[in-house]
């Protein structure tokens, strides 16, 4: 049986576009175990409880889940 992972979602800014488009700014989500990105629905403010590449619990001590 495998060592459950603990992690925390980071939250990061990924900039897109070019000059001649111009540019946006998207949020993600990225695990800081495995740092696979996600987007997320900020409106609904609901995190997930665990990182769907690696598996790690991101309910943390106090069940936040971000840092």
């Amino acid at each position: 049986m495998e060592e459950v992972k603990h992690g925390t979602w980071i939250v990061v800014n990924k900039q897109h576009g070019d000059e001649s488009t111009g540019y946006w700014t998207e949020r993600l989500l990225q695990c800081s175990e495995c740092n696979y990105e996600r987007r997320h629905s900020w409106l609904r403010g609901e995190k997930p409880n665990y990182c769907e590449n690696c598996g790690s619990d991101m309910r943390g001590e106090n069940h936040d889940g971000v840092n």
